[in-house]
């Protein structure tokens, strides 16, 4: 079974990184020095190009509906 994203999936992930491009996240994964346990950084550039990315995949697939309209298609097709 193929599972491919559709226009209303691009179209909610590309909402879900616009609105999330400004968290902090940690610097490092396993910081020994309590001085580096503190340390975050932004997202924002990683986020906004993948943003971009899932928008031009929307669009590739021919999707111009809204977030609420792009749920409520995806909800249809999980039901059946």
């Amino acid at each position: 079974m193929k599972n491919e994203m559709t226009g209303a999936h691009h179209a909610l992930c590309a909402n879900s990184f616009f609105r999330h491009r400004h968290d902090r996240v940690k610097r490092f994964k396993a910081a020994k020095k309590p001085s580096n346990q503190r340390q975050t950084v932004s997202v924002n550039h990683d986020y906004v190009r993948l943003a971009r990315h899932h928008v031009t995949e929307a669009r590739r697939l021919d999707y111009h509906g809204t977030f609420l309209n792009a749920a409520i298609e995806i909800a249809k097709k999980a039901r059946g």
